[in-house]
């Protein structure tokens, strides 16, 4: 309906030729690589709860048919309606941007039902990731009190304005961590692990998944690293693929010093022996 509207207008700023040329706006490369380092960051943040989501599908095959289609599909779409929004108006919100477009009050009221679906659908996905999280850090708690638990620090949290008012503030922090965790996490899962995990090790509390007293050390450390460089880092240099580079190369080398720590270590014990 938006890009119906957008396509039928009879104001002038929306025609596909002035859109397309956009003259009142530039393509710069730190524009570019900052928007694609917020809109990343904010995208890997769901790397705590993607396993979760994956358990649905029935193969291999389709969970990344099912990951990568609607990645490509949800980048594509919203930028689309919302950088067609933005060009012509200036508006980063593509529905308040529509509403100058038609007086029809059946059409509006469709608008704003999809508004409030959104709101509403964007809020259960967040409060579902985060208790999530920390159900996964805290089991004791359950799902349902660590819901509850999130739902009410986000309303908490909501009645401060500077969380609205900067939101590409925080969500460029946010993703100042989850790049690193990523790259820790893939560089963990598609070589060390190599693609299988030991299920019945993974309950084991003496088993290969028990690190540290239960911490690994070395991803804790590394998701440290990369988010040293990547505060450190300025925009144009895109960041988002330093953060996730540094920290799965930084894994791999402690990763590298462990195993050969622990090659020595039995040598140590029988040479003292």
């Amino acid at each position: 309906m938006l890009v119906a509207l957008y396509l039928t207008a009879g104001d002038s700023r929306y025609d596909v030729g002035r859109i397309w040329r956009s003259p009142d706006q530039q393509l710069t490369w730190t524009g570019f690589a900052t928007f694609v380092t917020v809109m990343c960051g904010a995208s890997l943040t769901l790397v705590t709860n993607v396993a979760d989501i994956c358990r649905y599908t029935p193969t291999r095959r389709d969970m990344r048919i099912g990951l990568v289609a609607s990645s490509l599909l949800a980048a594509a779409v919203t930028t689309f309606v919302g950088g067609y929004a933005a060009a012509a108006t200036g508006k980063t919100n593509p529905f308040v941007a529509v509403v100058d477009l038609t007086s029809s009050k059946p059409l509006l009221v469709v608008l704003a039902v999809a508004i409030v679906v959104q709101g509403i659908a964007a809020n259960i996905t967040n409060t579902y990731t985060s208790g999530l999280s920390l159900v996964n850090s805290v089991p004791s708690l359950g799902r349902f009190r660590a819901t509850v638990l999130v739902a009410a620090a986000a309303v908490a949290l909501s009645g401060f304005p500077s969380f609205v008012d900067h939101a590409q503030r925080w969500i460029t922090h946010l993703g100042n961590v989850a790049a690193p965790l990523t790259g820790v996490i893939l560089a963990d899962y598609l070589l060390v692990q190599r693609a299988r995990i030991d299920v019945p090790a993974l309950f084991d509390p003496e088993g290969r998944y028990r690190y540290l007293n239960g911490v690994n050390a070395a991803a804790l450390a590394a998701v440290a690293v990369g988010v040293g460089v990547y505060y450190a880092l300025p925009q144009s240099w895109l960041k988002i693929v330093w953060g996730l580079a540094v920290g799965a190369l930084t894994y791999l080398a402690l990763r590298r010093l462990q195993l050969l720590a622990a090659d020595r270590a039995p040598v140590r014990e029988a040479t003292s022996a």
